[in-house]
């Protein structure tokens, strides 16, 4: 156009690399949607793992008579809670 050109009589000429460059793009995109929906079922899995130990813990705390049992079964929980990944959703 700033040769003196008409934008009707421009067209691009696509390269090689071009190609390639929109194969590797997808490529990508595959791969990053992939990843994504692999991190959502770690973090559903997480979070019902999660909901299981509250579950658990509840019934701890209604259910046991023996205090040093409940406090022996409460730490084994609490390190079943920390060794669980997150399940937050990230925005």
């Amino acid at each position: 156009m700033e040769e003196g050109g008409v934008k009707e009589d421009f067209k691009y000429n696509y390269t090689q690399s071009d190609d390639r460059f929109q194969a590797a793009l997808k490529k990508y995109n595959k791969r990053k949607a992939e990843y994504a929906e692999q991190q959502e079922k770690l973090r559903e899995n997480n979070f019902s793992v999660k909901q299981e130990i509250l579950v658990a813990m509840k019934n701890l705390i209604q259910n046991e008579e023996n205090m040093q049992r409940a406090f022996d079964q409460f730490h084994e929980l609490q390190a079943k809670w920390r060794a669980t990944g997150i399940f937050l959703q990230v925005s």
